[in-house]
């Protein structure tokens, strides 16, 4: 039971913008536009219909257990689906299989480690912070795409 003259913490939320922060269903959209695929075809591919696909992406149902799984084997971060946060794609260590020259990066990465661990630290800490920033840029770019054409960062294409 709550002491009367305690105060219940408050929330820093503008509550005039809350409509206009992304969704669960929004970042399901932009992902599946990210990939160039139809409801219809992500729907096969996450063992759903497109209508419950459909429903996901205008927030009528949350995504269930089944479909978050499916999406998360094809490479999505079920984190930045809920809440937002860290990137659309699941970090690398979570894929089977990465390309040759990802393979490349981490072996030369990891001999440059042995050899000159100061050089590794100053390189890899740079490399990182400057991958992060490109995520996050094409991140936004992709969420600006997928809020419509008729819309560009808050202004109008339509001037």
């Amino acid at each position: 039971m709550m002491r009367k003259d305690t105060i219940a913490p408050t929330l820093d939320v503008d509550l005039d913008n809350l409509h206009k922060l992304p969704t669960v269903g929004d970042r399901l959209r932009t992902w599946r536009r990210s990939l160039g695929l139809t409801q219809e075809d992500l729907g096969k591919k996450l063992g759903i219909d497109k209508t419950t696909l459909r429903k996901y992406e205008l927030g009528i149902n949350p995504p269930g257990a089944h479909a978050l799984d499916a999406a998360c084997k094809l490479g999505l971060n079920i984190n930045w689906v809920l809440t937002g946060e860290a990137s659309m794609a699941k970090p690398m260590a979570d894929h089977a299989c990465a390309s040759p020259l990802v393979h490349a990066i981490a072996d030369a990465m990891a001999r440059l480690e042995i050899v000159d661990p100061e050089k590794f630290q100053i390189l890899a800490r740079g490399f990182v912070s400057r991958v992060h920033e490109a995520l996050r840029l094409s991140e936004l770019e992709k969420m600006n795409s997928a809020f419509g054409e008729e819309t560009q960062f808050g202004n109008s294409k339509s001037h």
